[in-house]
């Protein structure tokens, strides 16, 4: 049975604010995924780039390929006003990671960070989310960059 192409209703988009994803997400982007210190605590995420020990957390280890990496599969992202492709292999759909943490990197240095989380989990955080859209088997990722759920009114 394939995903359902549904978007959350009401599901609006914003960094902090549109302008600041312009600002902030520079493309070419890098996506970089890793696990949460304490595993399954997805609120260590939240602005993980800006923690002393994002360096050590979030650094790939070829010896540990599953500890950090960054995709380099081909996936769309994106945000208000914007957005970014990827080109690459299709990924395989039973590897598309979620529950774990997330970083964009701008010119190698690590401007946003968050928790990726599918559609429905969404709805449960308040941070920066990666959420990553059901898609087709043979297609690209899509994510959509969202601040926080439910959006300030």
């Amino acid at each position: 049975m394939g995903c359902k192409h549904m978007v959350l209703a009401g599901l609006a988009l914003a960094c902090a604010a549109p302008a600041a994803c312009a600002q902030v997400l520079t493309p070419p982007l890098q996506l970089l995924l890793f696990h949460p210190a304490r595993p399954g605590v997805l609120s260590q995420c939240e602005n993980a780039h800006g923690r002393d020990t994002f360096g050590r957390d979030a650094r790939p280890d070829p010896a540990d390929p599953q500890k950090a990496w960054v995709v380099e599969t081909a996936f769309t992202l994106h945000w208000p006003d914007g957005a970014f492709t990827q080109a690459g292999a299709l990924p395989d759909a039973a590897a598309l990671p979620i529950d774990r943490c997330f970083a964009l990197l701008s010119g190698g240095q690590p401007v946003l960070s968050g928790a990726v989380v599918d559609e429905w989990s969404a709805r449960r955080l308040d941070f920066m989310a990666l959420v990553r859209l059901c898609s087709e088997p043979g297609t690209p990722t899509r994510y959509v960059l969202q601040a926080r759920f439910p959006l300030p009114r």
